[in-house]
């Protein structure tokens, strides 16, 4: 009867641990939030073409140069998407909203050394790859004998405190014995060296300090060595906010920071079937906004045709169902859609408005 005991006692200690592990490995797989869906897309972006985004949080948007895989910025804000693509405007592309954490100024920032000398020949962009909602980048180092590095880049968004951060994590594949990987980096909207940790080999080639409104502001210049057989972890903690200023402004009646409705559809499929100006598939959003007078009882009406989907007024055309959609975020989205009209000429007294279906 003991030896019964100690078995049926092992196998719950066991079974315990087994389940706290897998919570464990549960919760690590959760994909964080983001603040637009795809979080990651390719377009052209401040004129700058073959550029890959990473929109990674409300707080830090990244973006790289795909023809030298090299980072080109960091900021805090979001992308206008304008042009024939995005709102049947013809000229205008992409730009970045907001000021930048970081810009980096190295196009090409990457070297591979053998015995001393520089054997790199040519980057290649290989794609991008999604796992566990987490943007893994990959690039292809051409050494001028024939060999290839291969290199991983994982970008993400870090808070500690009430400080935000960015994170490069980088794993080599493929390093012949002797080869050392390194790549050029500048680290800007810091306050003190501490404010940026990695394991791997970091030199600092220039510094600078100034003062701006009594605070201290750090800038390095320097070189990542990286590490062979291990990830390779380059963690920036930031100041309360970018100090890189960017040209480009927000058209008129914009602000650097989106309304929360509008995040909110950015990161619901609101856009594959409706477009702010241009009726698609459904109407336009301003076509909506046009037609509903703007007050409480519309939003009610227009959040419950969200959440339960159907066709309705605007055609044979189904409207999908959304009942995963907390009913706050759904508000917030007609709010944002009906403040498109700001005249609100024509549609008090509505006939549609008591009847939406």
């Amino acid at each position: 009867m003991p030896n019964q005991l100690h078995v049926v006692r092992t196998f719950l200690v066991i079974s315990v641990l087994a389940i706290i592990i897998g919570c464990g490995k549960k919760e690590s797989s959760i994909a964080p939030e983001r603040p637009h869906q795809p979080f990651v897309f390719r377009s052209v972006l401040d004129q700058q073409p073959r550029i890959i985004t990473l929109a990674l949080h409300d707080d830090v948007w990244a973006a790289y140069h795909t023809d030298s895989c090299s980072l080109y910025k960091v900021w805090k804000g979001h992308v206008q998407f304008q042009g024939a693509v995005y709102d049947n405007a013809h000229g205008p592309q992409p730009i970045s909203i907001g000021d930048a954490w970081m810009v980096n100024p190295y196009k090409h920032p990457w070297s591979v050394k053998s015995a001393g000398s520089e054997v790199l020949k040519e980057v290649k962009y290989a794609g991008h790859a999604l796992k566990n909602g987490r943007a893994i980048l990959k690039y292809n180092l051409v050494c001028d004998n024939g060999t290839m590095i291969k290199v991983d880049e994982q970008p993400e968004f870090l808070q500690k405190d009430a400080q935000v951060g960015f994170e490069r994590t980088f794993r080599l594949h493929d390093v012949p014995q002797g080869y050392e990987v390194s790549i050029a980096q500048q680290v800007t909207s810091i306050a003190l060296a501490q404010n940026l940790t990695t394991n791997g080999k970091w030199v600092v080639e220039a510094e600078e300090k100034k003062e701006v409104e009594g605070k201290q502001l750090l800038t390095l210049n320097g070189r990542l060595g990286l590490l062979p057989g291990e990830e390779t972890y380059f963690r920036t903690y930031f100041v309360s906010q970018p100090t890189i200023e960017n040209p480009n402004k927000p058209g008129d009646g914009e602000v650097a920071t989106l309304p929360l409705g509008q995040r909110l559809i950015a990161k619901n499929d609101c856009k594959t079937c409706h477009n702010e100006k241009v009726q698609t598939i459904g109407p336009a959003y301003k076509q909506i906004a046009e037609r509903y007078p703007w007050n409480e009882e519309t939003v009610t009406a227009l959040t419950n045709k969200v959440i339960a989907g159907g066709a309705g007024i605007w055609g044979t055309q189904a409207m999908s169902a959304h009942p995963e959609l907390p009913l706050t975020d759904a508000m917030e989205m007609v709010r944002y859609i009906l403040r498109l009209d700001t005249t609100d000429v024509g549609q008090k007294g509505s006939e549609d408005a008591a009847g939406i279906s």
